[in-house]
């Protein structure tokens, strides 16, 4: 980050908890914040936990308002930020399924969780957690993947919609084709429709993870295939032009994002858009067209292993020159049909000792995921990290 845009954000951060201050600890709060910014060489502009609103919470109605208030005041405490909010679950990783606010597009409502708290009209309350978080000072993020969904629930809104297909035919049973129209109209309906729910209560940008591939030679990859390359995909020419393949997913799949980041900016265009992503082969993302897309900042995985952190260089690499807010795992227990490991106080520790170590220009932040499965020891862990960098 540049001196300059430190400086205003700095600036920015005060200005607020001047008006905020007491509220939320009074003067000795205020005159903490204060004495933090006194100190040169401060790196990072995004500092913040990743929350799930209902996944992998221990229990079936999700976040309650009272414990997201805390959570609100427990990170202005601890120099935080940036309050990102996961706003969907998908039951093949976890016990809760489907989208946890009250969706307002009928064709959405086949996948709304009723067990969510946030989901049901009578009982939301995000929006007041949001404009809270803003009078704290946070940059409020809301954030959804882009194709993770139950297949069998979401073809009750979108019944063309459909997972991406091997070459042998078979489904992949798990991440929907970015190229059907049923699945992109019903990505970008996701998105419009949760930043008409919140965008006006203070929303600063919005977080996808894909759209991108696995693996897909369904029809509608191949006709795009053949429509802008004039060849035909068949695993023989993919394995026979490995690069020229990559070349054109990574070209696809940007044109993509840039049609949506248009739609989302035709109605709240002060919303960015942002991608979680490490730019590694074969999922589409190459920094080039994220870029010529319009996504300002990217989120590239970190600690997802246990004890190796050569991640952290090689990703930020390759997602350079773009700003990347790092998406660090520090949850506590291991999770159905998902092999990263659980971390624990020292890995923890080991981290921000590599992070204090790490030499990239582009690395803006860092992002802790996820606030709601996070023991004691762990979550005291992340706070004294951030102690180290602020």
């Amino acid at each position: 980050m540049s001196n300059v845009i430190r400086r205003e954000f700095i600036k920015q951060s005060l200005g607020v908890a001047v008006g905020v201050c007491t509220g939320f600890g009074g003067l000795h709060a205020l005159a903490a914040a204060v004495e933090k910014d006194k100190k040169p060489g401060r790196k990072f502009r995004y500092l913040g936990w990743m929350v799930g609103l209902s996944y992998q919470t221990p229990r079936p109605e999700g976040k309650h308002p009272e414990e997201m208030r805390r959570l609100v005041r427990e990170m202005r405490d601890n120099g935080m930020n940036l309050l990102s909010l996961m706003l969907i679950s998908y039951s093949h990783y976890d016990n809760h399924d489907g989208f946890c606010w009250p969706t307002r597009r009928k064709s959405l409502r086949c996948y709304r969780d009723e067990h969510s708290l946030n989901a049901n009209e009578k009982t939301e309350f995000l929006g007041e957690i949001i404009e809270e978080a803003k009078q704290a000072g946070m940059h409020v993020q809301l954030m959804t993947n882009w194709g993770l969904w139950n297949p069998r629930r979401i073809v009750k809104g979108y019944p063309k919609a459909a997972v991406q297909q091997r070459a042998d035919g078979r489904r992949t049973g798990w991440l929907h084709c970015p190229d059907n129209p049923d699945v992109y109209r019903c990505g970008q309906d996701v998105m419009l429709d949760a930043l008409e729910q919140y965008a006006e209560r203070g929303v600063d940008s919005y977080a996808i993870e894909f759209p991108g591939y696995g693996e897909c030679f369904c029809s509608f990859t191949r006709e795009a295939f053949a429509r802008e390359t004039g060849e035909t995909l068949t695993p023989q020419w993919t394995q026979a032009n490995p690069a020229a393949f990559e070349r054109w997913k990574q070209k696809h799949i940007g044109g993509i994002l840039k049609r949506l980041v248009d739609e989302v900016h035709a109605e709240f265009p002060s919303v960015e858009i942002w991608l979680h992503t490490a730019c590694a082969p074969g999922r589409g993302h190459s920094p080039e067209f994220i870029q010529k897309a319009g996504i300002p900042t990217v989120i590239p995985y970190m600690m997802h292993t246990a004890g190796d952190f050569s991640d952290i260089p090689r990703n930020l690499r390759a997602v350079d020159p773009l700003p990347a807010v790092g998406h660090v795992c520090v949850r506590s227990k291991p999770f159905k049909n998902y092999a990263i490991p659980p971390k624990n106080p020292e890995m923890i520790r080991k981290f921000f000792d590599a992070i204090e170590q790490t030499t990239a220009d582009n690395l803006a932040g860092l992002m802790f995921f996820n606030e709601s499965c996070v023991s004691k020891e762990n979550r005291k862990a992340v706070y004294e990290g951030i102690q180290r960098l602020l």
